[in-house]
């Protein structure tokens, strides 16, 4: 947990949090959850053949002025089927967890997913082509109130928006919108 902002949800996940810590218990970021100490990637069972683990993402080490970038991004496998998260994610963190998958080894690899839940609501800004063409989503769920212009008057940018459709539509036309 990088940075303070100044939003009800962040005073009551800070408060929460201290709470917890008053009371014994042990916090971790996700970059502490990430790798085992010899710096593998740690994964987490969640029973037989189900276990998640946290994906690489930059803005868990650096800063960032879009709160956005600051997503916990995770991967859920049940036994061969593969559940991609990126939470609220945007270009410039896909761009860089795009590159830091680059294929070299099998822990910088991306699986083919299964389920994709599109990053920022199907914002013009997520779900981006250099992360896409790496988990190739055979499905991809979109969180957000289909078509509502409660965040914007500008129809382009009204979720799930034209950009993101064009794009997760070179890779599957399973596409759920809520």
């Amino acid at each position: 947990y990088l940075k303070n902002i100044n939003s009800g949800i962040d005073n009551d996940f800070d408060t929460a949090v201290e709470y917890c810590e008053n009371k014994g218990t042990q916090v971790y970021n996700a970059a502490e959850c990430r790798h085992e100490e010899n710096g593998a990637s740690r994964s987490y069972s969640l029973g037989e053949g189900m276990s998640f683990e946290i994906i690489y993402n930059a803005y868990y080490f650096e800063e960032s002025s879009d709160e956005n970038e600051y997503s916990v991004c995770t991967m859920f496998t049940y036994n061969d089927h593969n559940f991609f998260f990126t939470g609220d994610l945007e270009k410039h963190g896909e761009e860089k967890m795009a590159a830091y998958y680059d294929g070299s080894t099998p822990e910088k690899t991306l699986p083919k997913v299964d389920l994709f839940k599109a990053g920022h609501h199907g914002s013009p800004t997520s779900s981006n082509n250099c992360l896409l063409e790496k988990i190739e989503p055979e499905i991809c769920a979109v969180c957000c109130c289909a078509g509502n212009t409660e965040y914007t008057k500008n129809y382009n940018n009204v979720f799930p928006s034209q950009e993101f459709i064009d794009r997760i539509s070179k890779y599957t036309d399973r596409v759920y919108v809520t």
